[in-house]
């Protein structure tokens, strides 16, 4: 599927220079909508699923993750995520898995409505995954694309969603996926 295509009532797109594992990014630096905030974000990008692997700084926290090669990343200026400065795909909660101990190495923080799990390892501090206030828990898992290891990333398309104002950027995505 071309770009363009895909990409629908986007209105203003940079195209970054690959670095590093990532061949490049399409910044959307005007908010679409178009997107889809819901555990199947990445299965509507036309791209076979591979295995990434990923984790936190110091590897204690690892995991393992079911994915295109090609996805599509949120960026949230909720007032937790624009500290962060983060990217972040989602994926239903069945095609992620913590690999080893990994689980004895994480903690996790929530605030406002409870309802995000903003996961991080208890050793170095890094929040390489966590569940999204958009869905339920159990339901999907957000990837952060910088924690995911060299290799298996071929494009990251890159989506801006309003976070400070959550509950009408949620409710405008619902009435444009019922159109």
């Amino acid at each position: 599927m071309p770009l363009q295509l895909y990409l629908g009532e986007i209105t203003t797109l940079q195209v970054l220079p690959a670095s590093g594992y990532l061949s490049a990014c399409v910044v959307d630096s005007v908010f679409s909508g178009f997107w889809l905030l819901s555990p199947l974000v990445t299965s509507n990008i036309m791209s076979s699923e591979v295995i990434h692997t990923g984790g936190c700084h110091c590897k204690s926290v690892r995991w393992q993750v079911e994915a295109p090669a090609s996805v599509v990343a949120l960026e949230c200026n909720c007032s937790y995520c624009s500290m962060r400065g983060t990217w972040g795909f989602s994926v239903p909660s069945s095609k992620f898995k913590l690999i080893g101990d990994s689980n004895e190495f994480i903690s996790t923080y929530s605030f406002n409505t409870h309802t995000a799990r903003h996961t991080f390892c208890k050793v170095c501090g890094i929040t390489s995954f966590y569940t999204p206030r958009s869905n339920p828990p159990g339901k999907a898992v957000t990837v952060v694309v910088s924690c995911v290891d060299p290799g298996t990333i071929s494009h990251v398309e890159i989506r801006h969603f309003d976070g400070r104002n959550f509950e009408k950027s949620y409710e405008r995505l619902a009435q444009r996926e019922l159109k």
